[in-house]
């Protein structure tokens, strides 16, 4: 109803108090370059005043006019911008006010006639302007192309550049080219790697169809990456399972370490990525993505006997992270399953056990295989709710496009809110 708040107040002799109705109902039919678009308003009623005046004697009438219902059908046209953008446009807007009826007390009745056409002037008005606000603000003003995202943690914006959209009688089609806004920049690359994507499926019947090339994910690790997030303190990420001091490590690393390191000195664990993540289709049929991290480097300090921090360990972790989207009670979500291989490749202070070791920290990272991984995770590819003209996501399914494809694939079943 706030959508029509512009229509109160009074427009020469005629006062507008109030617009009620008791449901909206809106129908989409694609046809050829154009999307028939249906608007009811059930129970359309608006409570006015007539003001006259009778040889300078002024009087009001009070009374409310009634539709059942209050229909407008109108063309929209889609249409691509030069910036990436897209504009609508509400074409021959057609107004009916069915059934419609004015409220008055007996002795007013006969004038009717003269009120009837203004009142019914109103309400054709606050039709026209509720399926412009309708169909501009949630298909338009609902920033479907530019989404805040979160990245390990680092705010960002995800902007959608438009290709190509057009109208036909199976549905609206388009493609668009995404980005996100950089980090600041701590490693310095020359340009970023990519999959061979191949040919974006075609929709397989759903209500609505998304093929999102998984370069979408690449690009987005690989802004990560030279702005320096995946260089973190594991230590810190696994403090909720209890800090990490050297008198855990003194078994795995080496009787060495004592006499170096002293038991109750803290661990630090901080890692430094020295290639890109690549991400890849692992499985269309559940719409799995593998992200595969080589050559992370791990270096291992803490103080010694002096207080002094020093570097005892460089390993290298080559990482395999499969991410599987799931779809339940009306959220995306999805499940994180870490696989890792450990290498040390660097003792600067003393020997080390380095097989030990090796399984110790390899057990160790095994532990981020549950909630705080796939929070993080979950952050990074969360969908967001979607609520376009009423309708939300019902149900999600993931076709099986064949391997060699590139994209991930989802159907969506729509509903009604």
């Amino acid at each position: 109803e706030d959508m029509l708040d512009e229509h109160m107040g009074r427009r020469g002799d005629l006062e507008l108090h109030e617009i009620k109705y008791d449901r909206l109902e809106l129908e989409l039919n694609p046809r050829d370059n154009r999307l028939r678009v249906k608007l009811q308003l059930h129970d359309f009623r608006l409570k006015f005043t007539y003001h006259y005046s009778v040889i300078g004697i002024g009087g009001r009438i009070r009374g409310w006019a009634r539709c059942r219902p209050a229909e407008i059908e109108a063309d929209v046209t889609l249409s691509p911008t030069s910036d990436g953008g897209y504009d609508l446009r509400v074409d021959n807007p057609q107004v009916r006010l069915r059934s419609f009826d004015l409220d008055l007390n007996d002795f007013y009745s006969i004038v009717e006639g003269l009120i009837q056409p203004m009142v019914h002037d109103i309400g054709r008005d606050a039709m026209v302007k509720a399926m412009r606000d309708v169909v501009l603000n949630d298909l338009i003003k609902a920033e479907l192309l530019n989404q805040e995202l979160d990245l390990l943690g680092q705010t960002t914006r995800l902007k959608v550049r438009v290709n190509q959209l057009g109208i036909n009688p199976q549905g609206i089609y388009g493609s668009a080219h995404a980005t996100i806004d950089s980090f600041p920049v701590v490693n310095q690359a020359p340009g970023f790697w990519t999959s061979e994507a191949g040919q974006a499926p075609r929709s397989d019947g759903d209500d609505m169809a998304l093929a999102m090339n998984v370069n979408l994910f690449n690009r987005m690790l690989a802004e990560a990456w030279r702005g320096g997030l995946f260089d973190i303190d594991l230590a810190t990420v696994l403090e909720e399972q209890g800090s990490l001091s050297a008198a855990l490590l003194l078994g795995p690393a080496g009787p060495e370490m004592a006499t170096h390191i002293p038991p109750a000195s803290a661990v630090e664990m901080k890692t430094k990525a020295l290639m890109q993540p690549i991400v890849r289709v692992d499985d269309p049929r559940t719409g799995r993505l593998g992200i595969h991290l080589g050559a992370l480097q791990l270096t291992l300090s803490s103080q010694n006997h002096q207080g002094v921090t020093v570097d005892w360990a460089v390993a290298e972790i080559s990482v395999r992270l499969l991410i599987t989207p799931t779809y339940s009670n009306g959220d995306f979500l999805v499940q994180a399953d870490l696989s890792s291989q450990i290498e040390i490749v660097e003792a600067p202070l003393f020997p080390l056990d380095e097989t030990a070791l090796e399984t110790f920290l390899e057990a160790i990272t095994a532990g981020l295989t549950g909630p705080t991984l796939d929070q993080a995770v979950n952050d990074m590819f969360q969908f967001g709710d979607m609520d376009i003209l009423g309708l939300s996501v019902g149900g999600v399914r993931f076709s099986n496009m064949g391997p060699e494809t590139g994209y991930l694939y989802l159907g969506l079943d729509l509903v009604r809110q």
